[in-house]
């Protein structure tokens, strides 16, 4: 019996939702159960220094260290709840968490055999208009805007539990770093946003860099930005619903914006055989944006973990022993394996196989007193003859002329990378030859236009 929750690690208190809680069994399938379920908060430490990962990898004590939520000690229990699953699958947990804080579920279930699984889960729950911290930490950068429009801003929740803690802000574009700024934190947490202006491209990126405590902190978002929307239909102007091997073909497509009219643009088409999809789907995509340049990450070599040596004087005296060896036989290509035992079995001929029940004189034999039960209908027809030859033909001496063979079985009628529709109609023609494979064909088209 395996318990499965669909909890975010980190959100924003605004944005809670009921979550989904199931069990099922250990193939995946939903298995009906009771589950219990309590709802704490967690009790902080007073000092935090490290994250679990670097605590265990430097000092060996991640998994008790101070900075594992599964360790810290649950505090009061908030709400509980009692669901028959399947029936009841939702815990709404909205109106019990009022405050920024990490809370744990706590999870119990048994399934109708008496079946038990329990499992903890724990989140972090931040609130954006409050300068309140949600756990104690030196490090806090959440992004609250993955993406936006040209003239809107970019939003950043940003914040240190530590004293006079600062951060250095990079912005970079596709045209290199654009901004840079210094961000305080005295044991709180704040806002940070930066507007996004329509020369900065499709990504931009931004660089969260804050040292404490002989420690390097490092975040990296990038944020899409969304282009006007520009409407553009592709049609396929020239449509027939069947086609014969071997004909040759004159098409064409038409490009307009959302209002109909033409436009100017590139234009892929191609065609190509549609049980191919079975195999592999087909489906295009087109990303036009362009990376910031040059800001991959940041890194740092200055603070480095220090090891020691010991060296080892081996005094242990050691002798060497020396195994008695014997004449080998010579066994003329026999393998012998040097296994303790015999071997039995072995030899060369050729397997016969085995005739079957009855011998085939016997089947002939069967086969002569079969009866023989043919009958034979007779039956009148009456029919005139006619001896007009007038309207019969000639025989005629030429041959008739054999049907040709298919030989293109291509799978792809046709691969236009680059047409290029007319400005005034809108249209991009092109020709190709249907080839001889009796199959159904699929037709795409991809556009793009010279403002993307």
């Amino acid at each position: 019996l395996f318990i499965i929750t669909e909890v975010d690690e980190q959100i924003n208190l605004a944005d809670l939702q009921p979550i989904q809680v199931k069990t099922t069994t250990t193939g995946g399938q939903a298995m009906a159960s009771t589950i219990d379920i309590g709802l704490y908060g967690l009790l902080q430490p007073d000092t935090c220094y490290w994250p679990v990962d670097e605590e265990y990898r430097l000092f060996g004590r991640g998994e008790a260290g101070s900075f594992n939520y599964n360790k810290w000690p649950l505090g009061d229990q908030l709400a509980g709840y009692h669901l028959n699953y399947m029936a009841d699958s939702l815990v709404d947990i909205k109106k019990f968490i009022t405050s920024p804080g990490v809370y744990a579920l706590k999870l119990k279930a048994v399934d109708q055999k008496g079946n038990e699984a329990e499992k903890m889960v724990t989140f972090t729950v931040f609130d954006p208009t409050s300068s309140k911290l949600p756990l104690l930490t030196p490090d806090w950068v959440v992004p609250l805007t993955q993406e936006v429009k040209a003239g809107e801003q970019a939003r950043f929740l940003y914040g240190s539990s530590e004293k006079n803690a600062r951060y250095l802000v990079q912005v970079l574009t596709s045209k290199g770093v654009v901004a840079e700024q210094w961000l305080e934190a005295d044991r709180e947490q704040k806002l940070f946003f930066y507007p996004i202006s329509t020369d900065m491209g499709e990504l931009v990126q931004f660089h969260f860099i804050l040292v404490r405590h002989n420690r390097f902190f490092n975040h990296s978002y990038f944020v899409s930005v969304e282009k006007p929307d520009q409407k553009m239909i592709v049609r396929l102007a020239t449509f027939r619903d069947k086609t014969e091997p071997g004909n040759r073909e004159k098409w064409s497509v038409t490009v307009a914006d959302g209002n109909g009219k033409p436009l100017e643009a590139e234009v892929l088409a191609s065609m190509y055989d549609a049980s191919l999809d079975a195999i592999a789907p087909q489906q295009w995509m087109m990303n036009t944006a362009e990376f910031p340049w040059g800001g991959g990450s940041w890194g740092s070599g200055a603070f480095r973990r220090g090891e020691t040596r010991v060296n080892y004087i081996d005094t242990i005296t050691y002798y060497a022993v020396t195994e008695p060896g014997y004449t080998d036989l010579n066994w003329f290509g026999f393998e012998f394996f040097n296994y303790f035992g015999r071997f039995k079995g072995g030899g060369k001929g050729i397997r016969a196989m085995a005739p079957a029940a009855g011998s085939m004189s016997q089947m002939k034999k069967e086969l002569n007193v079969v009866e023989d039960k043919t009958e034979i209908f007779e039956e009148e027809v009456e029919f005139n003859i006619i001896d007009d030859n007038s309207d019969l033909k000639p025989v005629s001496d030429e041959t008739e002329t054999e049907p040709s063979l298919r030989t293109n079985l291509n799978e792809t009628a046709f691969f236009y990378p680059f047409l290029k529709s007319n400005r005034q109609t809108g249209i991009a023609e092109f020709e190709f030859v249907v080839p001889d494979a009796l199959t159904r064909w699929k037709f795409m088209a991809l556009a793009h236009a010279q403002d993307g």
